[in-house]
C-alpha cells in the first residue's frame, strides 16, 4: 500500500499528494517548535557533516547540512548511554549560513570537541565560527579520503588498500608516540613513491587525526572513543537512502521529511536512557 492509500485508509477519506505534503510540513513545524536542546557548556561533542539529498528539480538534489550534539549521560549495562540531539538539519541554507547559525545558537554552550569529515569548506567555516575548539577528523573519512587521494595518484583500488590498512594501524597503535611516528612514516613513504596527493592529504589531516587519543578537559574519555568512529556518516547514509520518497519534493518538504525521520530515529535511540531516568 502506498503512502497516499495508507493515509487515506487511516483518515477515512481520500488524501491527495498535496494534502500529504501539507500534513508532513505542518507536523514537522510542530515538532520543531517542541524541540529544546538540553546542552551545558563543554562535556559534549558536535558532529558536522553534509550530504546530497534528492530535493528540488536538479538531478543531484541539494546539500543537507546536519549538526548533532552527543552527550554521555550514564552507563546502561556495560555501555555508556548517549543522548543525541539535533542542532540543525537544513537543505536550504548555504553551509556558511548554517554553521554561523549553529555558532550563534551555541555561543553560551560551546562543545568540547567538533568531529567533521575534513571537507575544506567545512574546515574553513569551522575556523571562522568555532575558533579555539578542538577538532577531530572522522576516522571513517580519513581512510576514505586517503583512498580518494590515492585514486588521484592513479593507484588502482587493490593497490590502495595496503596503504589504508597502514593508516588504520597507525591510528590505533596502543602507544600514542609510536602511532604518530607511524603516521609520519606512512606520509614519507607515500612521498618517496611519488604519491603526492595522498601524502599531502595525510599532512593536512595530521593536526586533527589523533585528538581522540588525547584526554580532553571536561569531556569523558569514553565519549570521545565512542564518537570518534564517525557514526554520523552512518546516519547521513541512512538519511540519503530514506530521503528519496519516490518523488521530487521541494526543499521545505524534504526538510520536513528528514526532520521527522531523524527525530523518530533519535527518539528510538534515546528511549532506553529516558525510560531509565523516568524509572529512577
Amino acid at each position: 500500500m502506498d503512502r497516499e492509500a495508507a493515509l487515506s485508509a487511516f483518515m477515512g477519506r481520500r488524501v491527495s499528494p498535496k494534502t500529504l505534503r501539507r500534513v508532513v510540513v505542518d507536523l514537522a513545524e510542530e515538532v520543531e517548535i517542541q524541540r529544546a536542546l538540553s546542552l551545558t557548556p563543554g562535556g559534549w561533542v558536535l558532529f558536522v557533516d553534509q550530504t546530497m539529498v534528492p530535493a528540488g528539480p536538479t538531478h543531484c538534489g541539494r546539500h543537507l547540512t546536519l549538526c548533532l550534539a552527543v552527550t554521555k549521560r550514564r552507563r546502561k549495562g556495560k555501555r555508556a548511554a548517549l543522548q543525541v540531539e539535533i542542532i540543525l538539519l537544513d537543505t536550504r541554507m548555504p553551509l556558511t549560513t548554517a554553521l554561523q547559525t549553529v555558532a550563534l545558537m551555541l555561543r553560551t554552550t560551546p562543545p568540547s570537541l567538533i568531529i567533521h569529515d575534513g571537507d575544506p569548506t567545512i574546515t574553513e567555516n569551522l575556523d571562522r565560527f568555532f575558533p579555539g575548539i578542538l577538532r577531530q577528523r572522522c576516522l571513517w573519512h580519513l581512510e576514505r579520503g586517503l583512498g580518494y587521494a590515492l585514486w588521484e595518484d592513479d593507484l588502482p583500488k587493490t593497490a590502495r588498500r595496503p596503504f589504508q590498512a597502514k593508516l588504520q594501524n597507525a591510528l590505533h597503535t596502543p602507544s600514542l608516540p609510536t602511532a604518530q611516528r607511524r603516521y609520519k612514516q606512512l606520509t614519507a613513504e607515500l612521498d618517496r613513491l611519488g604519491l603526492h596527493h595522498a601524502a599531502d592529504f595525510l599532512r593536512g589531516a595530521e593536526p586533527e587525526a589523533f585528538t581522540f587519543r588525547t584526554p580532553l578537559p571536561g569531556l569523558d574519555p569514553s565519549l570521545v572513543r565512542l564518537t570518534a568512529q564517525g557514526p554520523i556518516e552512518r546516519r547521513m547514509r541512512e538519511l540519503n537512502r530514506r530521503a528519496d520518497v519516490g518523488c521530487r519534493w521541494g526543499p521545505k518538504g524534504i526538510d520536513a521529511v528528514l526532520l521527522l525521520q531523524v527525530v523518530a530515529a533519535l527518539d528510538e535511540h534515546n528511549r532506553p536512557f529516558l525510560e531509565t531516568q523516568t524509572a529512577a
